[in-house]
């Protein structure tokens, strides 16, 4: 009885953590717009979870809709791309080593 109780267990706590979503660290160098959140530079972790991602750092969290694609190869390191306009930063597309996902943020 005790062990098919800890089986149990075991078995939910592994779906939960199957069904959370892919940490990810990264390092935004420049202050960004995200959602309309500006985010300062620093390191953030991002958890992705299906079209949205969640960016957090401490008390800073913003959480948006992406586009997720998958490039042919996989990324050797994170890297964080940027449109400037109007002298401000815009986070655009982020790919994420160690995968061949690239995470791309909406207008």
């Amino acid at each position: 009885m005790k062990i098919s109780k800890l089986v149990v267990c075991l078995g939910m706590a592994g779906m939960a953590i199957a069904s959370a979503g892919a940490r990810y660290s990264i390092h935004i160098s420049e202050p960004v717009t995200v959602a309309g959140t500006a985010l300062k530079p620093g390191d953030y972790h991002m958890e992705v979870e299906g079209d949205n991602v969640t960016i957090s750092s401490g008390k800073t969290s913003v959480q948006t809709a992406v586009k997720t694609e998958e490039g042919p190869n996989r990324y050797t390191s994170n890297a964080v791309r940027y449109s400037i306009n109007a002298g401000k930063y815009k986070l655009n597309e982020i790919q994420l080593r160690g995968t061949r996902m690239k995470v791309m943020f909406a207008d």
